[in-house]
């Protein structure tokens, strides 16, 4: 369990977003127990975090989750996008923890969650969520301002996850993402900065009717010291439908030397 003083994130029971972080000042567990491991979170009064100490200061209990990346594999793992999209054999320890949001709808991912099409069709926004910001781990680098990030999209399932025979589909690749530091002050979490023009503009999921729910996995890589540069004649600057299908993040990740360290995804269908 985290210690009094400290900060955690952690699920809202019952709340429409998942993640939040909270100054600890008390855990005590309730009285029945429910198979699962949930505290009432005590929360500091004289913190000025108005929207939790609502839902806080109202009894609500939280999952207490010290560390929120291990949910991430889990949750890979569960939908087996991992080893689908990531083989197992990659050495992936999440180090970043972000979402993707559509602004104008109020939609955000949220690890697995299911989203109506129609809600994803302009291009996203990343939001970089509540936890220490990430070290740079490229020789030569020792500030975090020069970090920067490669966010891509990929649909495991074309035509459908039965039948994926022109899987993994192209749907967005977008280098020199930038991600400014978020701390436990922020609660919602900030926008990543997009620097440069996507390779790959994003197309939005169009899954074929009929063919169940797809898979659309959000891969974020760090990138090398200086960035990297795909060449104009890449198949990621390639727009046409033909060349979107069988396309393979890690391998597009291997030839740019790229190392992943953040994911998520959401489930959509046509409708029906």
């Amino acid at each position: 369990m985290p210690r009094i003083g400290t900060t955690v994130t952690g699920a809202l029971a019952g709340a429409s977003r998942v993640w939040r972080t909270v100054p600890v000042t008390a855990w005590t567990r309730p009285a029945a127990d429910t198979g699962r491991t949930l505290y009432h979170c005590h929360l500091d009064r004289n913190q000025p975090r108005p929207d939790l100490t609502r839902y806080y200061h109202s009894n609500h209990t939280v999952e207490a989750m010290s560390d929120p990346l291990t949910k991430v594999t889990t949750a890979l793992k569960s939908e087996q996008v991992i080893p689908d999209v990531i083989p197992a054999s990659v050495d992936f320890s999440p180090s970043v923890l972000f979402t993707v949001v559509w602004p104008s709808t109020g939609t955000e991912v949220m690890l697995g969650s299911k989203i109506a099409r129609d809600l994803t069709i302009e291009e996203p926004e990343i939001k970089i969520l509540p936890m220490v910001a990430p070290k740079s781990e490229v020789a030569g680098t020792s500030q975090e301002g020069e970090l920067s990030y490669t966010l891509v999209m990929t649909d495991p399932d074309a035509p459908s996850r039965t039948d994926p025979k022109f899987g993994q589909w192209r749907h967005w690749v977008l280098p020199g993402v930038k991600l400014p530091a978020a701390n436990a002050t922020e609660t919602e979490g900030v926008y990543a900065l997009k620097v440069k023009a996507a390779a790959t503009p994003y197309f939005p999921p169009g899954p074929p009717a009929g063919t169940g729910f797809h898979r659309y996995i959000f891969l974020l890589f760090q990138e090398p010291a200086g960035g990297i540069t795909i060449p104009n004649n890449a198949v990621e600057h390639n727009p046409e439908p033909a060349s979107r299908r069988s396309w393979n993040a890690i391998a597009f990740a291997e030839k740019y030397n790229l190392k992943l360290v953040g994911a998520n995804f959401f489930l959509t269908k046509a409708k029906e």
